[in-house]
């Protein structure tokens, strides 16, 4: 039988400290811990660096989880109780002998459940965002647009060091040249050229010359 492939919240991988931070923070707050830690000393720096753990992304959410599950969801039988004591009523139901019905006794998974939901949303579906649907929407902007995009993917990139500042400028260039480029029907037939190599620019694999 063969086996398919997990998906990858289910790989183990190397997690640095900043990565940790990716699953669970937006990225503008990712930006800002990024340029505090650039702040500090370089030994410290190398220290952070050198800080890797080895776990599947799960792992991290399954702690999360829990956290929350010990914390806070027990709270969710005393907003049962409350409930019930507001309608002077001792149990919601009587299918369990002594016991209530199932609601009393799945009260704290009433606040888990909606926690498990919005959770999910928040932090674990974001992550089935793949290159190729984004791609898919930045083939549908317009040139000036896609040039406006890389320019600000150019800038976060160097901001963090993974790009020289030379090229930063020349894409900025390139997107002063096209300024005039908003608007006006008599430029659609020219955008065609400019589209199709961008549309080549965009799709280039990393590395590729």
């Amino acid at each position: 039988m063969e086996c398919t492939e997990p998906p990858e919240t289910f790989q183990p991988r190397e997690f640095a400290p900043i990565d940790v931070v990716s699953l669970f923070a937006e990225p503008k707050f990712i930006q800002r811990v990024q340029y505090v830690e650039s702040k500090l000393p370089e030994s410290v720096q190398r220290r952070i660096h050198e800080i890797t753990i080895h776990a599947a992304p799960m792992q991290f959410h399954a702690v999360a989880l829990a956290l929350f599950a010990s914390a806070i969801a027990p709270f969710g039988g005393f907003f049962a109780s409350g409930f019930k004591r507001g309608f002077n009523i001792k149990d919601f139901g009587s299918s369990i002998p002594g016991h209530g019905g199932m609601t009393d006794r799945m009260d704290c998974q009433i606040v888990m459940a909606l926690f498990s939901y919005i959770y999910y949303h928040a932090f674990t579906d974001r992550s089935m965002v793949t290159l190729a649907s984004v791609m898919s929407m930045v083939l549908k902007l317009r040139p000036v647009d896609q040039l406006d995009l890389l320019l600000r993917v150019a800038n976060m990139l160097q901001a963090i060091g993974f790009l020289p500042v030379e090229i930063v400028e020349s894409i900025a260039a390139v997107r002063r040249n096209h300024g005039g480029g908003d608007g006006g029907d008599g430029g659609d037939d020219g955008d065609g050229g400019d589209h199709q190599s961008m549309e080549a620019l965009l799709l280039e694999t990393p590395g590729q010359a």
